[in-house]
């Protein structure tokens, strides 16, 4: 076993084809490999490594492990996603070492794990699931300045500050992850640990797609919020409506009592019996935030958004982001992706513990094979009113 994992460590160590990132890890099969002397055909896989594993030194079977959900290959099902012992991250300068109490799901890991964003987004193999984190801070890089430290409860999500391509990003359906320090934010001990861990992407989305719209600009309009059901649409019909807007939203009969139980909308339009575009009320408003994905959406808001008016959508993305080719009328009429801000999350997190927002966890689901299996099924049913989230103590 000494020899083989001498002989592996300095193929690592010599090899320049690596790709280096705190989040990743050996194959199980490389593990088991090195447990076994009688195992000669030794491989690892070729993605990404531990930051630990690029010291030829460090004996590979000593190395401190912990449970993750990740996968080596894209794959049209959830069959590629496995349960299972990696090595546990090393926090390096200006990271912090964060043991994961809550992580939860959002359609974009299913993207991602099923490889469709592979051409434009950084989808290194293989890979660790989950992008939202909420836990407590174990380590501290060396050489690190921050005002954080051991023991202090953070949340927020592991993103791209503008895109996915320069850097790790995704990693926290597991035990532990290292993570930027300037990604942390400090979390409420009033707030639920469920509920930090499900706030980072659906909050930050919702923020900045309201904030299109002019609505953190001061002052008040009116903006009609499509799909104020899901995570999003009912974060962004609070946050509009505490920055005193007026505010519309579309829902069905199922998830009306939902959408009500948040005090915030205005006006809720039944989608299924009355077209929202037709409605006498929203004829020249100020913004529609697309948060569902509705079909001509961006074609029936200019019937109703007032000249120099807002669209914006987080869903419906073949639009573009061109907004002079969408509309010669808006200021802004584009899809957007969510760019990570610290900020945002700072101020999601100050309304969350005064009970100027509310998020509701509908489901949570335990760090185990089936119950990854299942937190994806629930997502992808597409019937929740609330989040799924992963609790590691479950």
């Amino acid at each position: 076993i000494n020899r083989q994992t001498r002989e592996i460590s300095q193929r690592i160590s010599h090899s320049m084809h690596y790709r280096v990132a705190s989040s990743a890890f050996l194959t199980l099969s490389a593990r088991r490999s090195l447990q076994s002397a009688s195992h000669r055909n030794t491989k690892l896989a070729t993605g990404i490594l531990p930051s630990s594993l690029h010291n030829p030194q460090r004996n590979l079977t000593t190395m401190a492990m912990m449970k993750a959900a990740y996968y080596e290959e894209f794959a049209d099902d959830k069959s590629n996603i496995k349960v299972t012992d990696v090595p546990k991250p090393v926090p390096k300068a200006d990271q912090a070492l964060i043991k994961v109490e809550a992580a939860s799901i959002n359609p974009v890991d299913t993207y991602v794990i099923k490889g469709n964003l592979k051409d434009w987004w950084g989808s290194p193999l293989p890979c660790i699931v989950g992008y939202d984190f909420a836990g407590t801070i174990e380590a501290i890089g060396d050489g690190s300045t921050t005002d954080l430290k051991v023991g202090d409860e953070v949340f927020g999500v592991n993103w791209g500050p503008e895109n996915h391509m320069t850097e790790p990003v995704a990693s926290t359906f597991a035990e532990y992850v290292a993570l930027p320090i300037e990604k942390l934010s400090k979390k409420a001990s009033n707030v639920p640990t469920d509920v930090a861990g499900s706030i980072g992407l659906v909050g930050t989305t919702a923020y900045q797609g309201v904030g299109f719209n002019g609505v953190h600009d001061g002052g008040t309009g009116k903006i009609l919020i499509l799909g104020g059901a899901g995570a999003v649409g009912s974060l962004a019909i609070q946050i509009a409506k505490q920055a005193g807007w007026w505010v519309a939203t579309t829902c069905s009969p199922r998830t009306k009592p939902y959408v009500e139980s948040f005090g915030a909308a205005d006006l809720i339009i039944d989608y299924t019996k009355e077209k929202w575009d037709d409605h006498p009320d929203l004829q020249g408003i100020d913004g529609v935030f697309d948060a569902i994905g509705e079909e001509d959406g961006l074609e029936r808001a200019k019937k109703i958004v007032k000249p120099d008016g807002c669209f914006s959508t987080c869903v419906t993305h073949s639009i573009g982001t061109d907004t002079k080719k969408n509309s010669d009328t808006m200021k802004f009429a584009a899809a957007y992706v969510f760019h990570h801000d610290k900020d945002a999350q700072d101020k999601l997190m100050d309304m969350l513990s005064t009970d100027k927002l509310k998020l509701v966890v509908e489901n949570t689901f335990p760090l185990t094979q089936q119950g990854v299996m299942d937190i994806i099924d629930a997502m992808n049913s597409r019937k929740n009113m609330g989040k799924n989230t992963l609790v590691m103590s479950k």
